[in-house]
């Protein structure tokens, strides 16, 4: 009768349960969706039948841990995601946290998890795979699917075979700033990437990868307190100022002193924009408050410092042009003008 629609959390750990106990709480479980929110399997003897069994109650519990049940497997993932995959369709599932550390799933098993991020019949906010044997290929494939998701707040990776090139590719994901639209249409949710050593966190990629990640966390804070959306349009709006709108004549000088060499980043500010400076100025207006006003400040600073055509004064063109006079002009820039020669006289 516990089993009977009445808890709202279960946890069995290690208690040697097997996939026959699994189908019997999921037949009780089944009857008008009465399975805990929270379910807690760890260190059992489970396997992927035991995960294709739990796939059938996947819309209903909220946080599902299976840590250290070592034969789920690649299998076992994909049972319990995409195994009824029909039941997600007709009602999008509650599943908000996920734990698959210590399972024995590898870069295979990171095929159905990706399509678990892309799909809109999941919201998951806690994706935990420690212990595991995840590389640099599997994690690409994670943050391929973390490209479009907006829900995943927080990916655990620890003790992983991945490497600090694996997670450079982090930083591309929170802040593609190749371009605006690009930066705009990069991760905003992600708030927290553990896995790096401590190593990696200190250089120079690391520290930006956690300040953006930062600016990720603060919007949705942000918002949550002032209960305006998503704190998205907040993220992208700094990452936007701070990559593409700061240091603008700075960074043309770079580009023009070092066209020999390796050109640093050219800006996107030239002579051919001058159209959408008036909704570049309005959209920084809308972006000051008490996070930012420095920031838009600076950006418009260097706005009217760039080389544009806006901030230059238009001379009106006379009908009629006086002809230059054709004296020479010495290197030093003084203007030296004609004079007449004089008439020798006769003897």
């Amino acid at each position: 009768m516990a089993f009977d629609g009445n808890l709202d959390k279960v946890t069995i750990k290690g208690s040697q349960i097997g996939d026959k106990h699994i189908k019997l709480l999921a037949n009780c479980w089944m009857v008008d969706n009465t399975a805990p929110t929270t379910l807690d399997l760890s260190r059992n003897t489970l396997s992927e039948r035991a995960c294709d069994q739990l796939s059938r109650v996947m819309k209903v519990v909220e946080s599902l841990s299976l840590s250290h049940c070592q034969s789920i497997g690649t299998l076992g993932v994909y049972s319990l995601l995409l195994g009824n995959e029909s039941l997600t369709k007709t009602s999008p599932s509650s599943l908000s946290s996920l734990n698959l550390s210590a399972t024995g799933i590898g870069d295979i098993a990171c095929g159905p998890l990706y399509k678990m991020l892309k799909s809109s019949c999941y919201t998951t906010k806690e994706l935990i795979l420690n212990d595991n044997n995840i590389s640099n290929r599997g994690l690409a494939i994670l943050l391929t699917g973390l490209g479009s998701n907006k829900h995943l707040q927080r990916l655990s990776l620890k003790k992983n075979n991945i490497t600090n090139k694996g997670w450079s590719h982090v930083l591309p994901l929170v802040c593609n700033d190749s371009s605006i639209n690009e930066t705009f249409e990069s991760n905003h949710t992600i708030q927290m990437v553990e896995g790096p050593s401590k190593t990696f966190w200190k250089n120079n990629l690391g520290k930006k990868i956690q300040l953006l990640l930062g600016v990720n966390c603060k919007a949705a804070e942000e918002a949550q307190h002032h209960q305006i959306g998503t704190g998205e349009k907040g993220a992208a709006a700094e990452k936007i100022i701070r990559y593409h709108l700061q240091d603008l004549y700075n960074r043309d000088i770079k580009h023009l002193v070092k066209r020999g060499g390796s050109q640093s980043k050219p800006v996107f500010l030239d002579c051919s924009d001058d159209h959408i400076f008036p909704y570049v100025l309005g959209w920084l207006g809308k972006q000051v408050n008490e996070r930012y006003t420095a920031m838009v400040l600076t950006s418009f600073t260097h706005i009217v410092k760039h080389k544009c055509n806006v901030f230059e004064l238009k001379r009106s063109n006379p009908l009629y042009k006086k002809k230059r006079n054709t004296s020479k002009i010495y290197t030093t820039g003084r203007f030296q003008p004609k004079r007449p020669k004089k008439k020798r006289r006769k003897m």
